[in-house]
């Protein structure tokens, strides 16, 4: 690393200027080796907690996990590398700082040491900042006004934690959508509560936590909200449990099958396609369907709606290249997904590998592709859940409603420009 660009970062960080931070960056990761690559991230990630990034680096850090990120020091366990990285993507910044205060002499410059701590602090200051909006917003119950300010947290930092739980509340609650919908509770991740709208679940879950935690000001912000869309909810207005009945309408064979034919080309270029049928009856017969075409399979994955992945007939199990972790972790986009669409065309992926797929996919600007990637990724996910609480899902989450926003906003100007 350069020590004279970070010294210069720094002095940029102080002033708070972001075009002069974001300027510096290049100069002090002149060598991209795999950690100098992590360690940029976590250098942006930090950033996207404290300005609004321009949206060609905001797209790039929506993207960013925990493996994407690197602790700068020598001599960190393990348990305590992840802690860290855990705490800057749950917004704990004190704990992160403390955990870094153990190790920061061993293998850490001077200068990054300072970059690194100025960081921490201003991600704190402006996430105290946030909660004290927030807070004013609570005391006023304007319900309204905070929905706009979170979804403004959301859209424009990498935040995927409490704020999009708060986020994903508030828009039922302004939207007045409250229906539950029907799917046993018992192995959902907190994610999923939410997503099906087992708010009594919700509300249990983060009172224990408030209970914990008093003074914390997003915990709270969603026992309140939680406690008032429950008060809605049962005003008589709306009759929980009651769903209308979904008409399962036949399925054309003739018609799937030439559809099937179709879409060969396709899978083959971009190794699976992704169907989101009506009903478990229409998902049974497209996947036996599917067998009538000799070198076509699908897999029924995800929890509801149900996906229907087809790809050409599996042959053995799946196991991602060592060249293919290379790829990825040298930031060689292209190469990794070459190397492991070769590998989707015949076998039902991974969700780790179908992840790295979809980021791949959105450094490289391709939109579209990435959301399908994404998807998949999601319905191994929920396909593959266990009961354990399973963060990526936020996350998963966040990043499709993110890229699919930003897909729109791409179509609607292509759609001006050709007007």
């Amino acid at each position: 690393m350069n020590e004279e660009a970070l010294k210069v970062f720094n002095m940029y960080l102080e002033k708070e200027d972001l075009n002069g931070v974001l300027n510096c960056l290049p100069n002090i990761f002149i060598d991209l080796t795999p950690e100098n690559i992590k360690t940029k991230n976590l250098f942006l990630y930090l950033l996207g907690t404290i300005f609004k990034l321009p949206e060609e680096y905001l797209d790039y850090v929506k993207t960013l996990f925990i493996y994407d990120l690197y602790v700068p020091v020598e001599g960190i366990s393990p348990k305590d590398a992840i802690n860290f990285l855990r705490s800057i993507t749950f917004n704990d910044f004190i704990k992160a700082r403390n955990i870094f205060y153990e190790y920061m002499n061993d293998g850490c410059s001077k200068e990054l040491r300072k970059d690194i701590l100025n960081l921490l602090a201003l991600a704190k200051f402006r996430k105290n900042s946030n909660n004290s909006i927030i807070f004013s917003y609570l005391k006023d119950n304007d319900y309204k006004g905070l929905y706009i300010f979170i979804n403004n947290i959301v859209n424009n930092s990498p935040a995927f934690n409490n704020m999009y739980t708060l986020y994903l509340l508030l828009k039922d609650l302004i939207n007045e959508d409250y229906e539950e919908i029907d799917i046993p509770e018992d192995d959902l991740t907190i994610y999923e509560l939410v997503k099906y709208k087992k708010y009594f679940k919700v509300w249990e879950y983060y009172d224990r936590l408030l209970k914990q935690d008093e003074n914390n000001i997003e915990i709270q912000a969603i026992v309140r909200v939680v406690s008032k869309i429950l008060k809605e909810r049962y005003k008589g207005n709306l009759k929980v449990g009651e769903h209308e009945e979904k008409v399962s309408k036949p399925l054309d064979k003739d018609m799937y099958l030439d559809f099937l034919d179709s879409v060969s080309d396709y899978i083959d270029k971009e190794g699976f396609v992704i169907l989101n049928p009506e009903s478990e009856e229409v998902n049974n017969q497209m996947k036996s369907l599917a067998y009538y075409i000799p070198y076509l399979s699908a897999y029924e994955i995800g929890r509801c709606p149900k996906q229907i992945v087809i790809n050409q007939r599996r042959y053995k199990k799946f196991t991602p290249s060592k060249e293919s972790y290379i790829c990825y972790n040298k930031g060689n986009w292209e190469n990794y997904i070459k190397l492991i669409l070769e590998k989707f065309k015949y076998i039902l992926p991974d969700e780790g590998s179908c992840i790295r797929l979809a980021q791949a996919y959105f450094r490289e600007g391709l939109l579209n592709e990435g959301i399908n990637a994404l998807k998949l990724a999601i319905g191994l996910r929920e396909y593959d859940s266990n009961p354990k609480y399973h963060h990526n899902l936020f996350q998963y989450y966040m990043m499709l409603d993110y890229f699919t926003k930003r897909l729109e906003k791409e179509q609607n100007l292509e759609e001006i420009k050709r007007k």
